[in-house]
């Protein structure tokens, strides 16, 4: 995934050139900020931390024990590979962070993945996978939120980082940088959030209501330019299922805001 992001975005550029913690996030706003957060050294820590992540859940998969996310080494795997802190503490992109993005994004996607499969056995049929996976839902709500909400917002910042490349070329060459190379990665971004609106249609906690409804509130204006009419009435209506299915957990205006941008993007 790493290499054909930067591919889609680097090589489509030179081409045309020569021929683009669980509630972390909510309590940033009244926590001190990361100081000197470094992307590239945050996505080398979470690539680390993935593959002993793997292997750790290859052993419980083997003893058929089940993880406990509130002690090592799960935890520290999981704050390294989903690190809200460090994310929202960096500066605004930059071009030169695609590299780093990508590779970060590839790994928090094949970790939430292992997390999501932790007990499906090799060979199991869709019936059984989607057992263990609904178990798996239900057992680690919080965990299995944030990671979906941590890739979401590290899913935007790619997007918004391959624009920056786009973006600074010739206007004549936009149009044509944008269909091949910001298309590719606007597309599971938008699949991205879709998911997390209709994971929002069914009750969630509190908690995890407001974080991921923030999460898709923040992110926003990186994914609805990459909807289609068809996918905007569908996420409008998803977003009225969230709001009746989580009562009282303060995402009124998050829904509010996100239809109202989901209908400029449209104009």
């Amino acid at each position: 995934m790493k290499i054909e992001i930067v591919a889609i975005v680097l090589g489509t550029f030179f081409r045309t050139a020569a021929a683009a913690a669980i509630g972390s996030w909510l309590a940033l706003a009244t926590c001190p900020v990361v100081l000197g957060a470094d992307g590239a050294q945050a996505a080398a820590a979470a690539k680390e931390s993935a593959k002993a992540l793997s292997d750790y859940a290859a052993g419980l998969a083997r003893s058929g024990r089940r993880p406990d996310y509130s002690k090592p080494p799960i935890a520290e795997h999981f704050r390294h590979i989903f690190d809200f802190e460090t994310l929202a503490a960096l500066p605004p992109p930059q071009r030169r962070d695609i590299e780093w993005v990508a590779d970060w994004v590839e790994t928090a996607v094949s970790s939430y993945k292992t997390l999501a499969m932790l007990g499906v056995e090799e060979g199991s049929d869709l019936r059984r996978v989607r057992q263990v996976v609904a178990r798996n839902w239900a057992e680690f709500e919080n965990e299995n939120i944030a990671a979906h909400a941590f890739v979401l917002r590290l899913r935007a910042r790619t997007a918004s980082t391959a624009a920056i490349i786009v973006n600074s070329q010739p206007v004549a060459q936009r149009a044509e940088l944008r269909k091949t190379a910001l298309e590719p990665i606007g597309q599971p971004l938008v699949r991205t959030a879709f998911a997390a609106i209709e994971m929002m249609s069914a009750r969630l906690k509190p908690q995890n209501a407001r974080l991921m409804m923030a999460a898709i509130h923040d992110t926003v204006t990186d994914w609805a330019p990459y909807t289609s009419a068809k996918e905007r009435n569908r996420i409008l209506g998803h977003l009225e299922k969230a709001r009746a299915a989580n009562p009282g957990a303060g995402i009124d205006e998050d829904v509010t805001a996100i239809s109202a941008a989901i209908g400029k993007s449209s104009n």
